[in-house]
């Protein structure tokens, strides 16, 4: 139940940033949300080639180079985000897109680390 509304809030920020970057043409969370499409974009990709060779026996050391892979892609990701969100010269005045940055990073780390 806590993993659901942890997806949902974290589906909610996601929102939000889109919500910025398409609305007020905010560099920062322009910038952000294609990151995050990237970074969900070559996750599933890579995921799917997990799925194809899941199942043949002598590929399989590459089902956990790809997991490996998977873990370093979220890691840029984040880091990715947040060198955005405090060292880049991409400022922002509005908080709640700071907020929800934050809780997209938190939430995707919580998630990672299996907290709940």
């Amino acid at each position: 139940m806590i993993n659901a509304l942890i997806l949902i809030i974290l589906a909610a920020s996601i929102m939000v940033v889109l919500f910025f970057a398409y609305t007020t043409k905010n560099k920062l969370a322009s910038y952000v949300a294609y990151t995050m499409l990237a970074a969900i974009a070559i996750s599933m990709a890579i995921n799917g080639l997990i799925g194809l060779i899941i199942d043949i026996d002598f590929l399989s050391f590459l089902v956990s180079l790809f997991r490996l892979l998977n873990d370093i892609i979220l890691f840029i990701e984040l880091g990715v985000i947040l060198y955005l969100l405090f060292i880049s010269k991409h400022k922002t005045k509005i908080m709640l897109l700071k907020v929800a940055i934050i809780v997209y990073v938190v939430l995707k780390l919580v998630i990672e680390f299996n907290l709940f």
